[in-house]
């Protein structure tokens, strides 16, 4: 025994009991690293469409899926996912992240959301906190004062036919 180590001390680590803890610590740090060793998994997030205001929400997660993040994004594509709130409703989602794609989402672009759900992540038209969006289809644009004047453009002018006004 080392005269600086009390004997108590000593007795302790040299105990049966130590050993077991010892290993089993070892096994269970051997079992976990073992466990997580080559699983990957990572969020598959994409834009929720908001029918009611023809817009999309910022990317937010839609489920956790398995494998690496890809790397580069995808061409987007509409996701048909559950909502699991218990009334068995859906909901849409686009998204850029490329497979693998969240097991329980259709994806066969039948559902009549995804055409509105892709025009409005291609104007990248995003849902406002306080109503309204970042770029509305122009459909949705209020119509334009019936007194406005429209600019005139000479050289279109001259080419009709119709006088030049020096302009």
């Amino acid at each position: 025994m080392n005269p600086t180590e009390s004997p108590r001390a000593s007795s302790r680590f040299r105990s049966g009991r130590f050993r077991v803890y010892a290993a089993s610590a070892g096994v269970l740090c051997l079992g976990l690293a073992w466990a997580c060793d080559g699983y990957d998994s990572h969020i598959y997030a994409g834009e929720l469409y908001e029918q009611a205001r023809n817009c999309n929400d910022n990317p937010s997660s839609i489920d956790v899926v398995d494998g690496v993040t890809p790397p580069d994004p995808c061409n987007p594509l509409c996701l048909i996912v559950p909502t699991y709130d218990g009334d068995g409703g859906t909901a849409a989602y686009v998204s850029t992240m490329c497979p693998p794609l969240p097991p329980a989402a259709d994806t066969s672009q039948t559902d009549p959301r995804c055409p509105p759900a892709l025009a409005a992540y291609a104007r990248i038209d995003i849902c406002l906190d306080g109503g309204g969006s970042t770029n509305p289809p122009d459909s949705a644009a209020p119509p334009a004062p019936v007194d406005a004047a429209a600019p005139v453009d000479a050289a279109a002018a001259v080419d009709a036919g119709a006088p030049d006004t020096g302009t």
